[in-house]
């Protein structure tokens, strides 16, 4: 007996039994939401009589001693009865042994880690799930397929039906997802970490811009994405080694970094681009930038220049200009001025006194802390001429009317850091609301000031006005131990990435150092001490690159740990996690808290590219040996050396350099040019096919995690 059960709305609803022309009883559940699901049972004969009241189907079966018997159920659910009928009977006709055989060949690739420690080994294997499990297939707005943030049976459902109305988890990839999982994809499902870099530029518009979250259904943010396409394809590459998609896309990547230094990305036109907005960068929760909350200093980072940015750019130029050499192309040539010019503007952001890099004001090039000029009610005016030494930008708050923004205007008038005469009106545009605290910076720089007005506003408002505080650090601003620091500067932020005191953590680097103190309201409940997978996987990376391994090998364990301590007790990962305790905060099994499975690979010096070659070598951090199999291949990795054995049976060992290892005993894979229906953009069916292949049609097959979208014109 199989029976079924339904709660919707906290009501019980009963499902419906039917009969079939050739017999076959379906249980029907009625509508949910836009589904219609059927579930069938393998050889139900009972007839409906004997089944009235009860939500089951029926099977007989007859077991002789010492025998067993398989019965096989399937659930259908799509928009129309009669579709989710017809899927679970095609599944319940097919032979299910050919689906399993080609699930396990496209699985082995997954790499199976074994580090001697079965909790990592089962974080490690869990990531790689995850982050798969997270692709969804194209849909009319992005020709290849793509991810989701959080891939879990709460979110998903759109309830216009398009994908247009789904949650922020399902409305969009960005490049900073896009760069955390495509590494990962890149070993298990090469054609899903390529597709990723294609959709974007598939939607790059004629002067080289990309939005920043391109959505399933066609949703926008409107902002240039974030530079770390190119970056995240150098990464692809290195673990396919495949010429053909660098050549595909390094024009479209040319563009899209050129765009950077337009005009509306360099507002200074010095060749140092600035973000937009902080929420562009990925650090809404900025406690420089965040324009909405008290604990915040409310700059605004159109208005700064940031190493974080400067980070990804001096990276992203890196990467471009690595693709050219392999491809021997020259067009990416000039871009050495341009990372020249950026290398500079970063060793000018670096602070001696607080051994950190911090950004500067967008025009002068300076920073400074923040200085109190004016309290006051919102009827009230200031006229008391101020000098501002060194100059520097105003933030203006306006505290109250937590149920409706007041519509005010703003007029300062003072001397400029010129010397000359100013005055501006900030519109009400120029401020930005949240419950209660509307803040706006000025356009200008101001060397001193002599008069504020604002415009409706009644005394019941208090008003704030402050410089702008540049002096706070922050995790994205240790990014140059990723991308451009000094060895000097790289060595004294590593000092701070361990120290415990600072961003040493017990459960990884928190977005804001421990020692730091933020004012205002609620300030010791920001998100400003939680542990981001991002920044931290970044920054490790880095110190993997700059060879130190201990370093990194020490925050990639307390990462793990941290990982760990989520899957024991929530059954899943977090989208972030409390810097201290390891607490997961967040959304469940979501991709912004997961440690990319591609990282530890790093550490250990481990990449597979097909059946017949293999990277290993460099330093070994462990004690234990660690072993790595994938595509039919065992590498064995120790302080001693490497040892491989590859699918054809040949067996080697090799010294602890890094250095590349073949199998000249098999002839190359013959890559297949025809495209999957994943990577086509070709609509995927929940319907299975005639015949299931048991082993996969070419040397990178196809990995599909389907969704089923409505037709779209």
């Amino acid at each position: 007996d199989l029976y079924a059960q339904i709660a919707l709305d906290n009501q019980n609803k009963r499902p419906k039994v039917i009969r079939q022309n050739d017999g076959t009883d379906v249980l029907l559940f009625g509508t949910i939401a836009n589904l219609n699901p059927a579930l069938l049972l393998e050889g139900t004969t009972e007839s409906l009589e004997a089944q009235t009241g009860n939500s089951r189907l029926v099977a007989p079966i007859t077991l002789a001693p010492g025998v067993t018997k398989t019965i096989r159920w399937v659930h259908g659910g799509l928009p129309k009865i009669d579709d989710s009928i017809e899927v679970a009977r095609r599944w319940l006709a097919v032979d299910w042994d050919a689906a399993f055989a080609r699930i396990e060949s496209l699985a082995a690739n997954i790499p199976l880690i074994e580090t001697g420690n079965a909790e990592w080994d089962a974080a490690l294997a869990f990531a790689a799930h995850v982050t798969l499990r997270s692709v969804v297939s194209a849909t009319s707005k992005l020709p290849h397929p793509s991810i989701v943030s959080a891939r879990v049976p709460a979110l998903g459902f759109s309830p216009r039906s398009d994908g247009s109305s789904h949650s922020a988890e399902w409305s969009g990839q960005t490049a900073f997802q896009i760069y955390l999982v495509a590494p990962t994809l890149a070993w298990i499902a090469p054609d899903l970490a390529r597709g990723l870099v294609q959709n974007a530029l598939a939607l790059m518009d004629a002067n080289g811009s990309i939005d920043g979250k391109p959505g399933l259904g066609g949703q926008r943010n409107r902002t240039l994405a974030a530079p770390l396409l190119a970056a995240t394809t150098w990464a692809i590459y290195e673990i396919t080694e495949d010429q053909a998609f660098l050549r595909e896309v390094f024009g479209g990547l040319l563009k899209f970094y050129g765009r950077w230094f337009a005009k509306d990305m360099d507002r200074d036109s010095d060749g140092v681009p600035e973000w937009t907005s902080a929420e562009q960068s990925a650090h809404g929760e900025s406690p420089t930038f965040n324009r909405y909350l008290r604990w915040s200093a409310n700059a605004d980072i159109s208005k700064a220049e940031t190493p974080d940015l400067l980070a990804y750019l001096i990276c992203e130029g890196d990467s471009l200009l690595r693709i050219g050499e392999v491809l021997g192309d020259g067009s990416a040539s000039d871009l050495a001025g341009k990372r020249a010019i950026l290398t500079k503007a970063l060793d000018a952001m670096w602070d001696d006194a607080s051994a950190q890099y911090l950004s500067i004001d967008r025009d002068t090039h300076q920073r400074e802390k923040a200085a109190r000029i004016w309290r006051g009610t919102g009827d009230e005016s200031f006229s008391a001429a101020t000098p501002i030494d060194p100059p520097n930008r105003l933030v203006l708050r306006v505290l109250g009317g937590k149920e409706h923004a007041p519509r005010l205007t703003a007029v300062i008038e003072g001397v400029d850091w010129h010397g000359q005469p100013i005055s501006e009106t900030l519109p009400v545009a120029a401020f930005a609301w949240y419950y209660g605290l509307g803040t706006a910076v000025t356009e200008h720089v101001y060397q001193s000031v002599r008069y504020i007005k604002f415009e409706g506003l009644s005394r019941v408002y208090t008003i704030e006005v402050d410089t702008v505080d540049l002096t706070r650090g922050a995790l994205p601003m240790l990014l140059p131990v990723w991308a451009g620091a000094e060895p000097d500067q790289a060595t004294r932020l590593i000092k701070s990435i361990a120290d415990p005191k600072r961003y040493g953590q017990p459960a990884g680097m928190p977005l804001i150092p421990a020692d730091a103190t933020l004012e205002g309201d609620r300030a010791e409940h920001t998100p400003n001490h939680d542990v981001l997978m991002f920044w931290n996987a970044l920054i490790a990376e880095g110190l993997i690159e700059t060879e130190y391994t201990e370093e990194a090998t020490d925050l990639i364990e307390r990462l793990l740990t941290t990982e760990i301590t989520s899957l024991k007790r929530d059954g899943a990962f977090r989208a972030r996690y409390d810097a201290a305790t390891g607490a997961g905060l967040g959304d469940l099994d979501d991709l912004s808290g997961i440690l990319p499975m591609t990282l530890f690979l790093k550490l250990i010096g481990v990449r597979i590219v097909d059946t017949r070659r293999v990277w290993a070598g460099g330093v070994f951090p462990f004690e234990s040996p660690v072993t790595v199999t994938g595509r039919g291949i065992m590498v064995t990795r120790s302080a001693g050396g490497t040892a491989i054995r590859f699918p054809s049976g040949y067996a080697t060992e090799v010294d602890r350099e890094w250095q590349l290892v073949e199998d000249h005993s098999t002839p190359e894979p013959v890559l297949s040019p025809n495209p999957s229906p994943a990577s086509s953009g070709e609509s995927v069916s929940a319907v299975p096919s005639e015949d299931v292949p048991s082993t996969p049609t070419s040397a990178t097959p196809t990995y599909k995690i389907p969704i089923r979208w409505p037709k779209q014109e």
